[in-house]
């Protein structure tokens, strides 16, 4: 077998049967984050990433709310990590902390490094805070003392941290150090004089710390003394500021065995070096300012001492490379001094801007000896026209060998400066590359540059030109062009491009200045059909007078009569009065930060199937001011179901805005979500379709200002308001809208919410007493969460007593969740024990305490507290929820959960075993993984740098690129291209592929060459994105490449949303397995199944939305024909839509080796079966339905026809299920027409509703043959109360052998139907298996369900009757018993050996059993009675010849005997009424201990499990 062949089989996990040290090395790459995940994977990886010996902490993704709770709970985690195991080591720990201290940072960075860590990378907090005078200071996260000391370290990178002075540094280990914005209070050469292996240092100095150098003149300067330093770096900012205030700080490097020197950007006024006789390598990218941002003045005699001393210390080097703003200082210094010779300096890369390049023969006049110059001239146009470059070095004349110029391609005669200088001087040059920028191949032949080249005179006979072509051509523009300028004639001659076809969605983002033609280009968008338009425009204003003064971007007239749009965002645009407005698609309406100049009611009014509206108003907008009409926004509208007010995107001063009303008038409206209060007063009329309403409003009379309660408008106002959103039924309300709601009704009366069913509200402390009186408004109230915040107004008296009780509390309220404060002094806690103390109905209390450390409060204190406090209603069920540490990013969620502390294991020290395996071993492995995950291993370390490119598969998953994410996007398929491209050879056997909801460019072309690299298991999940044009979608569609319809290798084929062309031909002689879900239909299915000779297996889903066939009839009918097929499903639709426009389809079916089939949706109009004479097993959810939606008219000849041929041509299978759906609709049938005759079934399972009963006699005359029934019964309030079963068909009669019921368990004399149904009835049945729902064992004994059970007529004498209890229940109860009797046994007559209870048994063999069964203990009841427990000993006794029995030894009677005991038949020693007795007592403790801690615990059910 061909080991990539193995790699794909389904079900393989060797992984998991590595070592767990090779396991937990493998999760030392990864984030401890994604580690703790694998956790859920299996038992085999529940604790593995307990072992891993690192940590890889991200504090940075906490989100700002709540961030106290979820910072506390979350070091409650990693304390306990550290915890376990401490005397193993961590060897990689990095830790990346967000922008706020946290308690205890340092101590836990110790914890840490005393774990023997070998690599650290801490990135500490960068908060600040002010100070009385207005100076922001820093908030410093200072690094442990033991740091200076650890032996172990070797890796060390820390940013925005604190080094404190330690008084001794010694880290004997320590190689690489990397020093990032550090707040200094130790010197820097203490550090480095305690390292004494000491490689690389890398500097990023922290230009805002210069208080404490102010008054220590020691920490100015900043030495760099180490003998074994090879490296040295100092980084450029990470971002530019204006430090022009800062302290001068001098940089003195020494370090006589470096190698290597970059220096990356002014941050030191002075640098000086000092013996660097080994330096080869430097880069230079600093200017030598005097203060920041001034270049040195050339007659400054210091600094230029300073810098000529700087290039002598240099000068040894032999290669260099320096930046375009270092030339420039070079120049300017050459002005007043002779800049030294290079006479070492072999190699040299160099940045010339075009007006300098007069200075290059100069400059490089001082590299006696260059053999290789890298030359990149930049911005030509500032170049002298006349510049000539005549003198010519030493180093040109005579030793230059390789030139590289990066300049502008110019074909113009004199052009091109450099290249023809080095070329007409240069005697010994043997190679000259030329790499033209700003070039464009589409222009330019390449038979022209050497045109061009060739004119050009050359002084070295042998020198070869190579030429290299730019691999991303990028065009930039010539001369003085505005780059917007350039970049909308490419918009423009995209947009001329193919006039006539549409754009269907569109997304356009402006920056803060005017475009000239904006307007135009968004109209000829418009023109283009679009469906979905996304502009945000520019925001720019101008001061006039003291005044800001918008310039706004206005939309172009025919946006608002558009016939396309369906969805329009707008933000930040001007919208003017069309005089006309006329939208008739348009659903989606997003208008942020408008500027108005139509009113909004009249925008609305030309939207008719508008269904969601959301605002959020310009409060700069001030045309208002000259037009009062203006000062009225009315959302009116008969079509609108959503409407949301967004908050403000940033807090601004408003006091000077225009007042403004806001009028809602919209009958349909469901959900209505107020953000802010950007409107003075808020008018609601007619909104008796409301349900849900989110309000986060204040009712402000002026803006920051919070209404007089005497003020009789405003109070009308918000009483009126009130009165029109009082029919909701859910209510959202935060906790700024509670403080008005109180304020308000210290002058008014809040009225009645009478259909409010569910609250959600937030409360200050300081307003529980207001809690009574608000709740008085929801009479109904059902379900109600609330959140406490606490804050230092709340009265400490404590004399706060919530007495009153509303009457939803009292009478109609049955769930509360309190998100509080954990107080476990008594009285605190007010909220909690107000509603246990007074909801009189309650069935749920959920508890979730904030401001909760695990660490310092343990859960049994929590329950003692609860435990305290009254409760009035007997049946409430109390949950409490610990605070769960929530790991959030921008797509996941991650639940880390604290093992106990007994189930943790110790941590091993990393195995390097894994990179010992073989190659082939790895490539498995790394199979395994998603490609994301398997390239990353490639940094572990050369020896698995290039295995990801092994790996014989591709798991791409293109769909957690960001919507807008264009150049990430770009870069993805880049890298996937490279890969391909990799030694095409080798086989890809396995490929996943799942695509984002926008169009890729490329994407067919890719999938086929991933096909031709021999693929055998293909899935494709394409784009799924729909556009919608006159109530009609129309798919964007990615069709599959033509190849894929022949490939010789594929055996498992898998496409989702993905389009299928007509290819011609088809054959794919090896598919044995065939997936299509919602498939673009573009070729007859038949065809596509025609080339597969040996598919064993279809799926299908269809896409409802795919109305291809209203143009071709020939896609109206899909017809499944194969001569190999075994199994063919229709699976169900992944989401519920409204599919009544889609276009009618028949499924035809015309299988004759077809053995399995199941149909799990009506997806199809029609369905017709043929030829399917090898049926086995039939699955069946359909309702038969004429029109989606509507069941069928029994009267409906056609319909009817069509039913009964279907069930004809399934009517030879052996073994049906059906759902309840289907049953309904054949009883439906069965009004107008006879079911035929299902003659070879002999196994039925079947779901029916109650009510449906009256018709299980018939049904079952349709299966005269059956054996097995499996019967499933949902109980409604549908059920006739006399109801009779009097019918018996002939299955029931004479070959129905075995029937299992799954039936609600009903005490009451004459129901449970069914069952006594078939017990009455059959009367060859050998077994009825009871399975009975709603049954809770802790309530119900079983004698008590025998006792129901033998009330039943038995028509049968040799039926066995099973009850299926809970098994784990099962095993419990038995145990129990066992453990009796061995205690009363070893009274009596010694030890007795234990009976094993079989582990896939449940059932438990009735009284006076006397059969036997090796296999599994049985309940039976046979010829209509129940033996005695006198019979059942005296017929053992017989059958054994005594207590002992008489075929074997004494202890084999007793555990026989124990073993019936334990069956309930007799022991034969007497003990078995004792024993029943005692169990019976132990089962009803036992059941009261169960309810008693159900109570304890929250109602969760609580099961030993032994």
């Amino acid at each position: 077998m061909i080991f990539g062949f193995r790699l794909v089989m389904p079900g393989m996990d060797r992984i998991s049967e590595l070592p767990e040290s090779l396991l937990s090395q493998i999760l030392s790459y990864i984030p401890t984050k994604e580690s703790v995940q694998t956790s859920v994977l299996s038992k085999r990886w529940e604790n593995v990433y307990l072992s891993v010996p690192g940590l890889d902490l991200n504090c940075s993704v906490i989100p700002n709310y709540n961030a106290d709770e979820v910072i506390l709970s979350f070091l409650s985690f990693i304390d306990k990590l550290l915890e376990f195991s401490p005397e193993s080591s961590l060897f990689k720990v990095t830790v990346k902390c967000r922008g706020m201290l946290i308690d205890g940072f340092s101590d836990r960075i110790g914890t840490v490094i005393d774990r023997g860590t070998q690599q650290l990378d801490v990135v500490s907090s960068t908060d600040y805070y002010e100070d009385s005078f207005g100076h922001a200071l820093p908030g410093v996260d200072f690094m442990p003392m033991n740091l200076y000391t650890s032996k172990t370290l070797v890796y060390l990178k820390l940013t925005s941290s604190g080094l404190g002075d330690p008084g001794f540094v010694f880290m004997p280990c320590l190689r690489f150090l990397h020093l990032e914005e550090i707040k200094w209070r130790v010197h820097l050469e203490k550090v480095l004089s305690g390292c004494p292996v000491l490689e690389e240092l890398t500097l990023v100095r922290d230009l805002d710390d210069d208080d404490y150098a102010r008054t220590d003149e020691e920490f100015r300067v900043m030495r760099v003394r180490s003998q074994s330093l090879k490296r040295f770096s100092v980084l450029p900012l990470r971002e530019a500021r204006d430090y022009h205030s800062r302290v001068e700080c001098t940089l003195e490097i020494d370090a006589p065995g470096l190698e290597h020197m970059s220096l990356g950007d002014d941050q030191f006024d002075r640098i000086v070096v000092k013996k660097l006789p080994s330096l080869l390598v430097v880069e230079l990218d600093i200017k030598f300012f005097v203060k920041v941002g001034v270049l040195f003045n050339t007659w400054d005699v210091s600094k230029s001492n300073e810098i000529r001393e700087f290039l002598n210390g240099i000068s040894s080097v032999r290669d260099m490379i320096i930046s375009g703003m270092t030339v420039h200082a070079f120049e300017h210094y050459s002005k007043a001094g002779i800049i030294p010779k290079f006479n070492n300096l072999s190699r040299l890369q160099a940045v010339f801007h075009g007006k300098l390049l007069q200075f290059l023969p100069a400059f490089l006049e001082c590299c006696p000896n260059l053999k290789h110059l890298i030359l990149k001239v930049l911005h030509p146009e500032e170049m002298d026209e006349g510049l000539e470059l005549a003198d010519v070095p030493r180093c040109v004349s005579s030793t230059l060998e390789c030139v590289e110029i990066q300049e502008k391609l110019e074909l113009e005669e004199g052009k091109m400066k450099a290249t023809s200088y080095f070329l007409g001087n240069s005697a010994m040059l043997k190679k000259l590359i030329l790499s033209p920028t700003a070039y464009d191949p589409r222009n330019v032949a390449e038979s022209e540059i050497c045109e061009m080249v060739n004119k050009l005179t050359k002084r070295s006979t042998g020198c070869e030109i190579v030429i290299r072509a730019m691999e991303e051509v990028v065009i930039t523009p010539a001369g003085d062009a505005n780059p917007i300028d350039v970049f909308l004639t490419f918009i423009d001659k995209l947009l001329e491009f193919s006039p006539e076809s549409s754009l269907f969605t569109v997304k356009v983002k402006c920056r803060d200045t005017m475009i000239d033609g904006f307007k135009d280009r968004i109209g000829t968008l418009i023109n283009r059909g679009t469906h979905h338009l996304d502009v945000e425009s520019s925001i720019y204003y101008f001061e006039d007078d003291n005044s800001l003064y918008p310039i706004v971007d206005m939309m172009p007239m025919n946006l608002l009569t558009s016939k396309t749009l369906v969805y329009l965002k707008l933000s930040s645009s001007g919208l003017m009065d069309p005089g006309f407005v006329s939208m008739p698609c348009l659903k989606f309406m997003h208008l942020e930060e408008v500027k108005w100049r139509v009113h909004l009611e009249k925008l609305l009014s030309g939207c008719p199937v508008l269904e969601e509206l959301t605002l959020s108003r310009d409060m700069d907008d001030d045309y208002a001011r000259t037009d009062e009409e203006f000062r009225v926004m009315r959302v009116r509208s008969r079509s609108l179901k959503r409407f949301s007010v967004l908050p403000l995107r940033q807090v601004r001063d408003y006091h000077f805005r225009v007042e403004c009303t806001l009028e809602i008038d919209a009958p349909g409206l469901e959900h209505m979500s107020l953000g802010e209060d950007q409107f003075d007063r808020i008018v609601v009329k007619k909104l008796p379709s409301l349900l849900v309403v989110e309000l986060d409003i204040k009712f402000f009379v002026k803006v920051g200002v919070l209404f007089n309660t005497w003020n009789v408008s405003k109070s009308n106002e918000i009483r009126e308001f009130l009165n029109g959103i009082s029919s909701v039924r859910d209510m959202i309300i935060s906790g700024m809208t509670v403080h008005a709601f109180e304020h308000y009704s210290k002058a008014g009366i809040i009225p009645k919410f009478n259909n409010l069913s569910r609250l959600q509200a937030v409360f200050h402390s300081n307003l529980l007493q207001f809690l009574p009186a608000f709740l008085e408004c929801f009479p109904n109230l059902k379900h109600l969460l609330l959140k406490v915040l606490h804050s230092e107004e709340m009265e400490e008296g404590e004399g706060l007593e919530l007495t009153d009780v509303p009457r939803c509390v009292s009478s109609s309220l049955e769930c509360v969740e309190i998100q509080e404060q954990l107080e476990l002094e008594e009285g605190k806690m007010k909220a909690t024990s107000y509603f246990l103390a007074n909801s009189a109905v309650l069935k749920k209390l959920i508890l979730s305490p904030t401001a909760y450390d695990p660490r310092n409060v343990a859960e049994s204190e929590i329950w003692e507290k609860v435990n305290k406090l009254t409760k009035r209603s007997t049946r409430c069920e109390v949950i409490i929820r610990a605070i769960e540490f929530r790991l959030q990013t921008k797509n996941f969620s991650l639940l880390l959960s604290i093992t106990p502390a007994d189930t943790i294991r110790r941590p091993l020290k990393p195995n390097p075993r894994i990179s010992e395996l073989p190659e082939s071993l790895l490539t498995q492995i790394l199979s395994f993984l998603p490609t994301k995950q398997s390239v990353q291993t490639s940094v572990l370390s050369k020896r698995w740098k290039n295995l990801y490119l092994n790996v014989p598969g591709l798991d791409l998953n293109l769909s957690l690129i960001p919507y807008d994410a264009d150049e990430l996007l770009l870069s993805f398929l880049t890298f996937i291209d490279k890969l391909l491209e990799f030694s095409p050879e080798p086989v890809l056997f396995k490929v996943k592929v799942k695509c984002r909801v926008t169009m890729i460019d490329g994407f067919r072309d890719r999938i086929g060459t991933m096909i031709n690299r021999g693929t055998q298991h293909l899935d494709v999940e394409s784009s799924t994105y729909d556009i919608e044009d006159d109530s009609f979608h129309h798919p964007c569609v990615d069709s599959m490449p033509m190849n894929l319809y022949t490939s010789k290798t594929l055996v498992y084929l898998k496409l989702t949303s993905s389009g299928l062309r007509d290819p011609g031909v088809v054959f794919m002689p090896c598919l044995k397995f065939m997936h299509l879900e919602e498939v673009k239909w573009r070729v007859h299915l038949e065809t596509l199944l025609s080339g597969c000779p040996v598919l064993e297996e279809l799926t299908l889903l269809r896409d409802l939305d795919d109305d291809y066939a209203v143009a071709y009839d020939e896609f109206t009918v899909m017809r499944v024909r194969s001569q190999s097929l075994k199994r063919f499903r229709v699976l169900p639709l992944r989401q519920v839509r409204d599919c009544r426009s889609r276009v009618n389809c028949t499924l035809e079916i015309d299988v004759p080796g077809l053995k399995i089939m199941s149909l799990g949706e009506d997806q199809f109009d029609s369905i017709v079966v043929k030829n399917l004479t090898s049926l086995l097993v039939v699955e069946l959810d359909i309702k038969f339905f004429v029109k989606f939606g509507v069941i069928f008219n029994p009267w409906n000849l056609a319909k009817s026809n069509e039913i009964r041929d279907f069930l004809n041509g399934i009517s030879s299978a052996r073994h049906m299920i059906i759902s309840a759906k289907t049953v309904k609709a054949l009883e439906y049938y069965s009004q107008a027409e006879m079911i035929p005759k299902f003659n070879n079934l002999s196994r039925l399972e079947a779901v029916f509703h109650s009510n449906l009963l009256q018709f299980l006699p018939a049904f079952l005359e349709c299966f005269p043959n059956l054996k097995h029934l499996v019967l499933k019964v949902v109980h409604s309030e549908e059920m006739e109360e006399g109801l009779e079963l009097t019918d018996v068909p002939r299955c029931v009669s004479s070959t129905l052998e075995c029937v299992e019921i799954q039936e609600k368990l009903q005490w009451e004399e004459g129901k449970m139907k069914t069952t006594s149904y078939f017990l009455g009835n059959s009367a060859v049945l050998k077994k009825l298996i009871l399975s009975p729902t709603a049954y809770d064992p802790r309530d119900v004994l079983e004698s008590e369900i025998w006792e129901m059970v033998n009330k039943l007529t038995k028509r049968s004498a040799g039926c066995e009757i099973i009850i299926g209890a809970m098994k784990e229940e099962r095993r419990r109860q038995i145990a129990v018993v066992e453990k009796v009797l061995r205690n009363l046994s070893e009274k009596v007559s010694g030890p007795v050996k234990r009976c094993r209870q079989p582990e896939a048994t449940v059932d438990k063999r009735a009284p006076g059993d006397t059969t036997t069964d090796s296999a599994a203990p049985k309940t039976s009841l046979g010829g209509g009675t129940v033996a005695t427990r006198e019979e059942g000993r005296r017929s053992k006794e017989n059958e054994s010849g005594g207590s002992g029995g008489s075929g074997g030894s004494g202890d084999e009677a007793t555990s026989k005997g124990s073993a019936r005991a334990v069956n309930g038949g007799g022991s034969g020693s007497g003990l078995d009424e004792g024993a029943n007795r005692a169990s019976t007592t132990i089962f009803k403790e036992e059941r009261k201990r169960r309810k008693k801690e159900d109570v304890l615990v929250g109602g969760r059910e609580v099961h030993q499990r032994i």
